[in-house]
């Protein structure tokens, strides 16, 4: 059958500019470097997966300890190798500096498989002469496992711990089919993850982890074993100065960190700045390089903590977190503000004023008893520089 007979267009010969730009074009793609290995096509197409607020990175699977042999069918996704190595090494530093080589593979055996990062936490899950292991850094600390451990497994499924931290992190390996695999503890936290290389990395955010029950794929669930041996933890990267933990609201503040439910990240980096303290609750604002805390204890509610990272572009007042739980049982609202404020007002509503303590660009106000901000969006705020001048005076939203 001719082109005519399939109706098609008579041919026609390319422009030579056009040829000539195809052309150069193809050669310059042949001139490039070439990987040393090949990759599946599915695997060219990759790209970054957002789970969570969790961003997995990962490289094609490598069989080892603790591995069935049934692979993730789901395309592994691209490896900052040089980024990964680079925690490797901080973990690694770790090992020798508490005198433990005997116990891990040398550094030179460790092959990352892929990276999940949150904020400033970052999890390399590795291959270490086949076992897995994990590594884990923060801004200031390293916690990494024992790869010559065997993982608890759960008893309906070959589904293991390996590493548990007070980062929140659940990691460990995964000898089933499934592409994703969930974590959940009552209502206390539900996480999803990406299983690779028969390993997963969860991030749950809470530190005080209740029994967790694993599903993947619409499974059902089955406990999930937590209570290993501790894992190697140290501060490597102390911060300098140490915050005050001798006064009022940096002890306070130090232990509060220690006590709440939440993962909070690098406890001991943040100073103590703006609090109130009342006969059954207490609140203080924290700061540290990069992020604030707000930290609330009230005997009959429990230690309870919010973090965000401070917008260095931003000169905004920022609320951090409202809670019933303040001095006295009365809802307690802190947060950022600029750091030219000393001194803030918040009008609850019409008459119904309080003055917050203001230090150092964070702040924290206690509502009057009769006011109730379970359900309100929004305050209305005047802030004032040290001359007195209004430097705010409007609406801010509560969440």
């Amino acid at each position: 059958m001719n082109d005519d007979e399939l109706g098609l267009p008579p041919r026609r010969e390319l422009p030579d500019g056009i040829r000539r730009e195809l052309r150069l074009g193809l050669l310059a793609e042949m001139d490039k470097p070439r990987r040393a290995f090949k990759v599946p096509a599915a695997v060219a197409a990759g790209v970054v997966l957002l789970v969570s607020g969790v961003v997995f990175v990962n490289q094609p699977a490598q069989r080892g300890h603790g591995v069935s042999g049934q692979l993730s069918a789901e395309s592994p996704l691209p490896l900052d190798v040089a980024k990964a190595n680079l925690r490797l090494d901080r973990c690694w530093a770790a090992v020798v500096g508490q005198g433990l080589i005997a116990r891990y593979p040398d550094r030179s055996r460790w092959v990352p498989s892929f990276e999940v990062e949150r904020d400033t936490l970052d999890v390399v899950a590795a291959r270490a002469e086949g076992k897995p292991l994990f590594c884990e850094t923060t801004r200031t600390t390293v916690t990494v496992s024992d790869p010559n451990l065997p993982p608890l497994y759960s008893p309906g499924v070959q589904v293991g711990t390996v590493l548990v931290s007070q980062e929140g992190v659940i990691a460990g390996v995964a000898n089933v089919p499934w592409k994703r695999l969930r974590l959940t503890g009552g209502d206390d936290y539900s996480s999803d993850s990406r299983v690779s290389d028969n390993m997963f990395v969860a991030v749950t955010g809470i530190r005080a982890l209740p029994t967790p029950r694993v599903s993947g794929d619409g499974s059902a669930e089955f406990p999930l074993p937590t209570n290993g041996p501790d894992p190697l933890a140290v501060v490597d990267r102390p911060t300098v100065p140490a915050p005050d933990r001798g006064s009022a609201p940096g002890g306070f503040l130090g232990e509060c960190l220690q006590a709440v439910p939440e993962a909070v990240l690098d406890p001991d980096s943040y100073s103590a700045r703006a609090y109130r303290f009342g006969a059954s609750g207490r609140a203080v604002v924290g700061r540290s390089a990069d992020h604030l805390v707000m930290c609330t204890a009230d005997t009959g509610l429990g230690y309870h903590s919010a973090v965000s990272a401070i917008d260095s572009a931003s000169t905004a007042m920022k609320v951090l977190d409202v809670r019933k739980g303040g001095p006295d049982g009365t809802y307690v609202v802190g947060g950022e503000v600029p750091d030219e404020t000393t001194a803030a007002r918040f009008t609850f509503a019409p008459g119904v004023t309080a003055d917050a303590v203001v230090a150092d660009g964070t702040f924290v106000a206690t509502a009057p008893p009769s006011v109730n901000l379970g359900a309100a969006a929004s305050v209305d705020v005047e802030l004032y520089g040290a001359s007195g001048n209004v430097l705010f005076d409007g609406l801010v939203p509560l969440r």
